[in-house]
């Protein structure tokens, strides 16, 4: 809608609309924009991603098995699987660390280092409508898996060198695992499970730590307010869910267990359930 404000004898042409003249920094401003009704654009797809340091570095011993689920699987369910670096992804940032490079610059190194697991997924997966995707081909996710592929993305959040800085340190917060729920959330999917290799979420590591105690189901709040030593999950996944449009629960599970994946996938509780 084009509105004519006359100003002497010259015709200036304004675009109307709520923004209008408005800073888009106010906050009331933004509290406007609060949706009423928000599109969910692959409401039957279900996120899984498939940890790089506790699956794939395993090898075929944990990969193939669940390799094997994820075919099962997607007889039943529409399915978008996100893999992450593992031991090269720590590797290559230990380089960059030595060699200087700032958070952003560690961030645009991480993504590359993803392809090569999702690669490999790939190629096992191949005979079964596996397909590594690039960011690039995010829009033509409706039809791979309208058509029965499985799509297989990087998770690394394309934030590059506009990372923020973190808090502590030199590694950038929004890693894979935040990466990936950001994905789900824009899609709005209708599930979102991180597979690792334990049961779920613990007071602390359960591999150094013999006392830690596992937590069935939690809030981010109740997360972040205990400050655990270590998490199965990037903290900056608990502070974005808080927010979630869509994605508002998520689940860890053990994928070295047979029949996990199936069963969350059914939503069954067979790990930890976050919620918001």
């Amino acid at each position: 809608m084009a509105d004519i404000i006359k100003e002497g004898e010259k015709n200036r042409t304004h675009i109307v609309g709520r923004f209008m003249r408005e800073s888009l920094l106010s906050k009331e401003l933004l509290a406007s924009t609060e949706p009423q009704r928000e599109v969910r654009l692959l409401p039957e797809a279900n996120i899984i991603g498939v940890g790089g340091h506790s699956i794939m570095d395993r090898g075929k011993a944990a990969v193939l098995p669940l390799c094997d689920a994820l075919v099962r699987a997607k007889a039943k369910y529409k399915m978008i699987v996100g893999v992450s670096g593992g031991t090269r992804m720590r590797h290559t940032m230990s380089v960059g660390l030595d060699l200087g490079l700032p958070t952003g610059g560690l961030a645009q190194i991480a993504g590359a280092v993803e392809e090569q697991n999702a690669a490999l997924l790939q190629a096992i997966l191949s005979a079964h409508g596996g397909v590594a995707m690039c960011r690039e081909h995010f829009p033509e996710l409706p039809i791979y898996l309208e058509v029965g592929i499985l799509p297989i993305v990087i998770c690394m959040p394309p934030y590059h060198f506009w990372e923020e800085p973190p808090r502590k340190g030199r590694l950038p917060m929004n890693g894979p695992d935040v990466g990936l729920y950001l994905t789900a959330d824009v899609v709005g999917a209708r599930s979102l499970i991180f597979i690792k290799d334990q049961k779920g979420l613990y007071t602390d590591n359960p591999d150094t730590n013999p006392n830690a105690k596992f937590i069935p189901e939690a809030t981010c709040d109740e997360i972040l307010r205990a400050d655990y030593p270590e998490l199965i999950i990037e903290e900056k996944v608990l502070e974005y869910m808080k927010n979630g449009r869509h994605i508002r629960e998520i689940q860890i599970i053990n994928g070295l267990e047979p029949g996990n994946l199936e069963r969350a996938l059914n939503g069954e509780h067979v790990g930890t359930i976050i919620r918001a």
